[in-house]
């Protein structure tokens, strides 16, 4: 396995406990999404930020784990640059030291106590996405519709950005309540080797909820 201790120094020795209030859960379980404004510490933050922008580099590509090009073709007839939309799969496979975050920590206990679940029993995988400027909006979808059919999946999905975001930059945006209804109907939106999904009927505008952040804060989300 590849370390990263000696590229960009030992992980910040930093200790930012969060228990989850039973206010947080009882918003999560009702509404199906939670935003928290902080989760770790700036110092963490910076650290993960070198060990993104190395995965997302120039110096990683073609080595195990390196990101896939996931623009589509729509964002290829823009004529934006090449890999305007990249994701990394599993990254802690290859970095094992992204497992030791207080991030990870806290999102753990976050997300035990919503989905009522010993925090003992919860797994995770990480997923880092790079979208650079220009690059076209994520599509209105469920996590669970990219999901294997044959497993029975209890998750959630935890969405950390290393920098402030606001709404026109891409903030996650979510209808409170669609996980109480199962998983919709999604079609193609893209060439199907692009793997891009979207719900066949879109939400109405008036019931959405952005959830613009500050560094360090995140957002929860259920997989429905």
């Amino acid at each position: 396995m590849s370390t990263i201790t000696d590229r960009f120094g030992p992980r910040p020795d930093v200790s930012f406990e969060l228990t989850p209030s039973k206010d947080e859960i009882a918003f999560f379980r009702e509404n199906g999404f939670y935003s928290l404004d902080r989760i770790t510490t700036d110092e963490e933050i910076l650290w993960l930020r070198k060990v993104f922008e190395y995965i997302f580099s120039d110096e990683y590509a073609g080595k195990p784990g390196s990101p896939l090009d996931r623009s589509g073709s729509d964002d290829l007839k823009l004529d934006l640059p090449k890999a305007s939309l990249s994701q990394a799969f599993f990254p802690e496979m290859f970095f094992p030291e992204l497992l030791g975050t207080q991030f990870r920590r806290n999102a753990k206990r976050y997300s035990a106590a919503f989905l009522e679940e010993p925090e003992s029993e919860i797994t995770s995988w990480g997923h880092m996405i790079q979208k650079k400027p220009g690059a076209r909006a994520a599509s209105w979808h469920q996590d669970h519709a990219y999901w294997q059919p044959e497993f029975d999946y209890k998750a959630l999905g935890v969405w950390l950005p290393m920098h402030d975001v606001s709404v026109e930059m891409g903030a996650m945006q979510f209808i409170p309540g669609t996980h109480k209804r199962g998983l919709v109907p999604h079609r193609q939106e893209d060439a199907p080797e692009h793997n891009v999904l979207t719900v066949v009927n879109p939400p109405d505008p008036a019931t959405i909820v952005p959830c613009p952040l500050k560094m360090g804060g995140c957002t929860f989300h259920h997989a429905e």
